[in-house]
């Protein structure tokens, strides 16, 4: 701002000057130029480096912040007993039968075990090698298959027992897991 009203001012002192002497030559312009130019290319070399600060402050925040979350995952679960809790979730499935709720979800198993539902997935993603979905559907497909090998059972109220709460989402997890259909596998094992 200031290199542009010097400008104008040696300008129009310039101009002043040429009248009066009738001498066309504009040496104060050429100085009141470099007044303007001045400032101006100190205010692009300070942009500049701020710039740069800013940028190599970004690139320390993001690794910081990709560095924690890998980091903060691992400690987070160090800290627990992971066998107790692996202990815990193959009891829950195996003898409490927590899988038959049709309700069961990571936040709820997590309250049950009263730990944070990262944790659990954790713990059921590294000890089981799956997830927790895919666990819950094999114990529920595997105890569908066992009581499919009634001839009286019916398909629909056991899709219902196990935790399913459609037909149709029963029949595509049992077909998925076990490479046939229900009906198919209660025909071949009855």
């Amino acid at each position: 701002m200031y290199g542009i009203i010097i400008f104008l001012l040696f300008a129009f002192m310039e101009m002043g000057i040429s009248y009066f002497t009738k001498n066309l030559e504009f040496p104060l312009l050429s100085f009141g130029l470099f007044c303007f130019l001045l400032p101006l290319g100190e205010f692009s070399v300070r942009r500049y480096f701020r710039l740069e600060a800013q940028i190599q402050n970004v690139k320390e925040i993001q690794t910081f912040r990709k560095d924690r979350s890998e980091d903060s995952s691992k400690t987070r679960i160090s800290n627990l007993d992971q066998n107790v809790y692996v202990q815990k979730i193959s009891e829950m499935f195996e003898n409490e039968k927590v899988y038959l709720d049709p309700e069961l979800s990571l936040r709820k198993l997590a309250s049950l075990l009263q730990i944070r539902e990262d944790q659990v997935s954790y713990i059921i993603n590294h000890n089981f090698k799956m997830t927790f979905s895919s666990l819950l559907n094999q114990y529920r497909i595997n105890e569908a298959k066992r009581l499919l090998q009634r001839k009286e059972a019916n398909i629909l109220n056991i899709a219902y027992s196990v935790g399913y709460q459609s037909k149709s989402a029963f029949n595509s997890i049992f077909k998925k897991l076990t490479k046939m259909t229900p009906t198919e596998f209660q025909k071949l094992h009855s």
